[in-house]
């Protein structure tokens, strides 16, 4: 491992090839956290990886307001992204949702997901967003590096990721300091 760079999104140009570096980053890390926990059958996994397609990942992050690149060299390592989001029980403007925060399994427990939890953190606090929102994977390392964050991690939920296919997920909420 080398010298890890942080880019801020929005010095990048977010296309296809970005996309598919994301896409790679969500396949492979989803992919060994359930290899490691068998929280989701092989059909829910399949199910939750291809909303991360290239052609359709900006469309998640969309009104995207901060986002973070983790670079090894060229390779892209890790990413976050923050977009906007306004909620029924807080002040307009000062809440987000956490699009998703992915670290290349070759670099877990290297610090880039606590570097790119943070920089969203400083970034949110100076947008003047005070609740950051998102949803978490069931997996019990990545409920666990949210808590240990200070993230309220909520109780389990299902949803429908497709017609078919209902998937267990958990709320989470950080409030930005």
């Amino acid at each position: 491992m080398g010298e890890i760079t942080y880019v801020a999104g929005s010095t990048l140009q977010l296309n296809h090839e970005l996309g598919q570096k994301v896409f790679e980053i969500v396949r492979d890390s989803t992919t060994l956290a359930n290899e490691r926990s068998r929280t989701y059958t092989d059909e829910v996994l399949e199910a939750i990886i291809e909303r991360y397609k290239p052609e359709r990942v900006w469309d998640m992050v969309d009104p995207l307001i901060a986002s973070f690149f983790a670079f090894d060299g060229d390779r892209l390592v890790g990413a976050m992204f923050l977009s906007h989001k306004d909620y029924d029980d807080l002040q307009t403007g000062t809440g987000a949702y956490s699009s998703g925060l992915y670290v290349h399994p070759d670099y877990w427990k290297t610090g880039i997901a606590v570097t790119l939890f943070d920089k969203i953190n400083e970034s949110a606090k100076e947008l003047g967003i005070v609740t950051i929102r998102g949803h978490s994977t069931a997996f019990p390392g990545t409920l666990k590096f949210y808590r240990n964050r200070g993230a309220k991690v909520g109780g389990e939920k299902i949803g429908d990721l497709t017609p078919d296919i209902r998937v267990e997920y958990h709320d989470t909420e950080i409030v930005v300091k």
